[in-house]
């Protein structure tokens, strides 16, 4: 069985497989939104677009911590962690589901009473799929401005572009928790490789001036280089990096992809990278004969108080997050991904489905313990 939300799966897991399986894809997409309580109910087939968009129809100051793509699907970014412009200040979605519906491999319907605590633990980060089907999540509303500012500056090497990614490092995940800056070095497509500095600050522009200059002078940001807006227009404007894109596009559920193959992975930097690695990087993307994307992504600010325990997704206290089956066999990638967590996330698959029914080539596998 292949579970699917929104198909935003770069690994093809929700849609393909080796062996004759079936699609379970059913048009779930109910959203009930209580603003007084702070709350939302999120059926799992809902859009992370869709989702932004009906609460800022019901509030103008209040959100959902997501990510940037609206076209991704609640259920698999909810139970994957789910990692967004509002991390430094909120945390991770998975950080703020405080109850779900699911059914188990039995056909029963389970909530927060029914639900095991272990298994609501590990389907709030640890890949919903691996443990049942998700029908629905109860999510915690979290406070926006009613106006927040963003900038957009590209630099080329010749303007320094390492030096500022060099700075970056060691203060991007010490700023406020109301300030974010995330990096994206790219190249390809017979341009040079740039550096595209990008931010997302809770607050006005005048505010946001005097945090730079004390922090990060050597960005040199001006006023003319920062736009106002409110919340919802940020979440329409960060997909496509452009301004003026209607809110309107976030109810799109068919959103651009690309019509080339492409390879992903991420990793998490503990330490600064040296300046020499930097410079190597840059000149690495700018002499390949493909396209290049890097994304610097910082943490800090609400991360660092989050025990890595909390939930399966273990990375709180780094620097950057850089983009880009037998147990014993899946153990050390699982491990690589879950860190400590993921002895724990076996062992509760092996309490509830020690068949391994919920699988699919990158699931949790279950690991069956003999202790009396």
């Amino acid at each position: 069985m292949r579970i699917r939300s929104g198909g935003h799966d770069f690994e093809g897991t929700s849609y393909k497989s080796e062996f004759p399986f079936i699609i379970l894809d059913r048009n779930l997409r109910s959203i009930s939104i209580d603003i007084e309580g702070n709350s939302a109910w999120v059926e799992s087939g809902v859009t992370i677009g869709e989702l932004q968009y009906s609460i800022a129809e019901k509030s103008c100051a209040h959100a959902f911590p997501t990510g940037n793509y609206p076209g991704v699907g609640a259920g698999g970014h909810f139970s994957g962690g789910g990692v967004g412009n509002l991390i430094r200040k909120y945390g991770l979605a998975a950080d703020n589901v405080i109850d779900a519906i699911m059914v188990n491999v039995n056909g029963r319907i389970l909530d927060w009473e029914s639900i095991r605590i272990n298994l609501f633990w590990a389907i709030r980060g640890g890949e919903g799929a691996s443990f049942g089907v998700i029908l629905a999540w109860n999510i915690k509303l979290v406070h926006v401005p009613p106006v927040v500012t963003i900038f957009q500056i590209s630099k080329t090497y010749e303007q320094g572009a390492v030096d500022l990614i060099d700075k970056w490092q060691g203060i991007a995940h010490k700023l406020s928790e109301d300030l974010l800056i995330f990096i994206t070095v790219s190249s390809g497509n017979g341009t040079p490789t740039k550096a595209m500095f990008q931010s997302l600050f809770l607050g006005k522009v005048d505010q946001l001036l005097k945090v730079m200059e004390k922090s990060f002078p050597e960005m040199r940001l001006r006023k003319e280089d920062c736009f106002e807006m409110s919340w919802i227009e940020s979440v329409s404007h960060f997909p496509k990096y452009q301004r003026g894109e209607t809110i309107e596009a976030l109810k799109n559920r068919i959103q651009p992809v690309p019509n080339y193959p492409f390879k992903s992975k991420s990793d998490l930097i503990h330490k600064p990278l040296p300046y020499k690695a930097i410079d190597e990087m840059w000149k690495w993307c700018s002499e390949v004969d493909f396209s290049t994307i890097i994304i610097f992504h910082p943490y800090g600010g609400i991360m660092n108080k989050i025990s890595d325990s909390e939930t399966p997704f273990p990375y709180r206290k780094g620097s950057n997050d850089v983009y880009g089956i037998a147990y014993f066999e899946a153990k050390v990638l699982g491990s690589m991904y879950f860190k400590n967590n993921f002895e724990r996330l076996t062992l509760i698959k092996g309490a509830v489905y020690p068949d391994n029914f919920f699988y699919h080539e990158q699931s949790i596998p279950p690991l069956v313990s003999h202790a009396k």
